[in-house]
């Protein structure tokens, strides 16, 4: 008797259908079916086929059983759960905890449409004796992360070493709150992204860009109580605020005004929940730095300027304000 034969039919999100047969699984695709199979509720006829969440079953010469069939489907699962495992295995930085997930374990990330001031509770509090460095994707599954008590020493110019976070070229930053004992917050070595990423009281910066050149992405979550700034762009390049909350603040970005190596710079803000603050952007205009707002998504209470502009500096001095709360080239809104 000829051995039945099983096709299985995965409708992808947004795209065409794609075929698999002799119960061939892409890795890919295996939280989808292990999250939406349900057993079949009938017996499987011969040429007739069936519709289960999304996933459609054809056998081609005989009757399958349920029993039969969902032993064979879930044997499959068994071996994909061992490919992931092989393939996405990465050792974390910190202690085994319930609530990190790193890599290929980190659940997708839907971007938010507007921002929210909702700051998560964190469900623990995790405090460091040295940053985590961070390569690929870092989800924190909204643990507050800190230094430790005593970290915070108001405006006192930190490193690398008093960063919560060290996030290398292309890395991803999401789900994490930034506790108030922490000095330096995050800092970007090269293009990085922060998705839903909270800073519930900023000490000296949330997060400082080093990168040279390309682009960070800085979108959800949101920072509260910066004396100062909340991001510092020292490196080159752009950086993209979008769906942002931020409330009692100085500046939400700045330019740096006088570091020893300077750049034109470039932000992107947009879909900004502001409340109680300085500045949304403070730019160097002898630099060409360009700040760009989109303001028909920007809500502001109790914000004194949209946008200033500096002569910058590369010796340390304290750059001069030249304009202030005025659309021009450099300050476009």
């Amino acid at each position: 008797m000829p051995t039945p034969r099983i096709r299985l039919y995965f409708e992808c999100l947004g795209g065409p259908e794609c075929n698999y047969t002799k119960g061939k699984i892409p890795l890919h695709t295996f939280s989808y079916f292990w999250t939406n199979l349900r057993p079949c509720r009938r017996t499987m006829q011969r040429n007739k086929h069936r519709t289960i969440r999304g996933l459609f079953i054809h056998s081609g010469l005989y009757k399958i059983s349920e029993d039969a069939l969902v032993t064979m489907f879930f044997k499959l699962l068994a071996l994909a759960a061992s490919a992931v495992v092989l393939v996405h295995a990465a050792p974390s930085p910190t202690t085994a905890d319930d609530f990190i997930r790193l890599d290929g374990d980190a659940p997708v990330f839907i971007e938010p449409r507007a921002a929210s001031c909702s700051f998560p509770s964190p469900p623990k509090t995790s405090s460091l004796s040295a940053p985590i460095t961070v390569t690929g994707t870092f989800d924190g599954g909204n643990v507050r992360f800190d230094r430790g008590s005593g970290a915070c020493k108001g405006q006192t110019e930190g490193g690398d070493s008093d960063a919560v976070f060290l996030l290398q070229s292309g890395a991803t930053l999401q789900n994490v709150v930034i506790g108030a004992n922490q000095a330096e917050g995050v800092h970007c070595l090269g293009p990085c992204n922060l998705k839903n990423v909270w800073f519930e009281d900023v000490c000296e910066d949330a997060i400082t860009i080093k990168q040279s050149s390309g682009q960070s992405n800085i979108i959800g979550g949101g920072a509260k109580n910066a004396d100062d700034k909340v991001v510092q762009h020292n490196g080159g390049g752009t950086v993209k605020i979008d769906s942002f909350c931020v409330q009692n603040f100085g500046k939400l970005y700045r330019s740096c005004g006088n570091c020893k190596t300077q750049y034109q710079r470039t932000a992107l803000i947009s879909q900004i929940d502001a409340t109680s603050g300085s500045v949304l952007a403070g730019v160097n205009s002898n630099y060409g730095d360009v700040a760009q707002f989109d303001m028909a998504s920007i809500k502001t209470s109790s914000v004194s300027s949209v946008c200033d502009t500096y002569q910058g500096n590369s010796n340390g001095d304290e750059p001069k304000k030249l304009t202030s709360n005025q659309s021009n080239s450099n300050c476009k809104f």
